[in-house]
């Protein structure tokens, strides 16, 4: 991950749960640890592990201090993300993706336009793309259809470091040179 920071972590915490700042470290089967929340998660290497004095698995609230154990959310609680989040993780039916230069408003949203290599649509929260692909940079994949997950890995058959959902759009906009045609 080129640019992972502390600062970078906590921004990423900020996008992912506003002023709360929570978040859930949730060891995988592998023995991997991965800070997560109910839109995607990273992978704590040892280094990041080291940042935040290596917490157990649990509910966190980051704190000027560090990290305060907090009541865990219904949706992004230990069991729930080793059943629901963590195998998307390994998964090796992966689309190549980039991002788009568009950007448009979803109400008080902000949403980035990206394209697979199968010229089909996406999007997903510009804040949480700003927060997820900028500090990890790389080839970024799709697991299955245009709804799946979104995972950074160096390679497609390598194991991912993050994984961020796109947003559920019934209808995916399309860039307008290809609206206009």
């Amino acid at each position: 991950m080129r640019s992972m920071t502390l600062a970078r972590l906590r921004a990423m915490a900020r996008a992912a749960s506003g002023d709360r700042r929570r978040l859930t470290i949730v060891s995988g089967p592998d023995g991997r640890r991965w800070m997560a929340w109910p839109y995607g998660c990273i992978e704590l290497d040892d280094r990041r592990q080291a940042w935040l004095d290596r917490p157990v698995d649990g509910c966190f609230r980051w704190t000027a201090q560090g990290l305060a154990l907090a009541h865990c959310e219904p949706v992004c609680n230990l069991p729930i993300l080793r059943r629901e989040m963590l195998p998307l993780l390994t998964a090796t039916n992966r689309v190549s993706v980039v991002p788009t230069r568009w950007m448009y408003e979803d109400g008080l949203l902000t949403r980035r336009l990206l394209e697979r290599s199968d010229s089909q649509h996406i999007v997903v929260d510009a804040d949480l793309w700003h927060a997820w692909h900028v500090p990890i940079g790389g080839q970024v994949w799709q697991i299955g259809g245009r709804h799946g997950a979104l995972v950074w890995a160096s390679a497609e058959d390598e194991p991912s470091v993050a994984l961020l959902l796109p947003v559920r759009a019934e209808v995916a906009p399309v860039p307008p040179e290809v609206a206009g045609a």
